[in-house]
């Protein structure tokens, strides 16, 4: 092999080692420059949507039931006034046990002693004498004394009472109109309810979307040739 001969097998190793070196280069190049591309992908995304469900539980049901009741009292005789001469007046001590106010009505019956004996009425209610001993009996009837009580407040109610027979010995049933106030209870039942809760869920679903990517310019020349590949082929 002559001198020239060798001459030219150490350029044509010198252009492949040129042109692999140029071509690591650009290679080197092309993965270091990077680019946006906007493009149409379809991706897979989960997308909410409403259902609809029913589900038991227990609720409170609140009943009512409301009924008229007469205000609690009491009541103690202390004794007579006699500073009054031809009348006659007992001290009778009343007693509102409510913790709400009200007015009460009371009236005196004055029965005499020689026709209804007191010791055979004495500390018994008037509602287990009524029958054997009515109201329109008495002898006499004071006016009607209507007065207001607060809460939980005491008073002593007198009236003087003009004596029918100024020589008889009289004693007195209290008649006592109470007032009247609604008392209401409460009963509570948990019973089942059925009720509609609205749930969001999620599924996937592919949706098509304006994608922006960083992307070397090497990515993007192997899809180029891809492209012109797959072309082809289907051609």
């Amino acid at each position: 092999m002559d001198s020239s001969e060798k001459e030219e097998i150490r350029l044509r190793r010198r252009r492949i080692i040129s042109v692999i070196i140029i071509l690591i280069l650009i290679h080197i190049i092309l993965n270091i420059i990077r680019v946006n591309v906007t493009r149409e992908e379809v991706v897979n995304e989960s997308v909410p949507y409403l259902v609809s469900e029913e589900y038991t539980t227990k609720e409170p049901e609140i009943t009512e039931v409301c009924f008229e009741k007469e205000f609690n009292w009491t009541y103690e005789w202390l004794g007579w006034n006699d500073d009054r001469e031809g009348y006659v007046s007992p001290n009778f001590k009343l007693t509102n046990n409510e913790n709400k106010s009200g007015e009460f009505t009371v009236e005196f019956a004055f029965f005499d002693n020689d026709v209804y004996p007191y010791d055979a009425y004495h500390k018994k209610p008037y509602e287990s004498v009524e029958d054997r001993l009515p109201w329109d009996s008495a002898e006499m009837h004071s006016y009607l004394m209507k007065k207001k009580f607060n809460p939980g407040e005491t008073a002593v109610l007198t009236s003087y009472t003009e004596k029918r027979n100024l020589y008889a010995n009289y004693w007195a049933y209290a008649n006592v109109d109470a007032p009247i106030h609604n008392v209401c209870n409460y009963t509570t039942e948990y019973i089942n309810v059925t009720r509609n809760i609205t749930i969001e869920r999620y599924r996937e679903e592919e949706i098509e979307k304006t994608i922006t990517k960083s992307t070397t310019l090497w990515q993007l020349f192997v899809e180029f040739i891809r492209k012109i590949f797959s072309e082809s082929v289907d051609f």
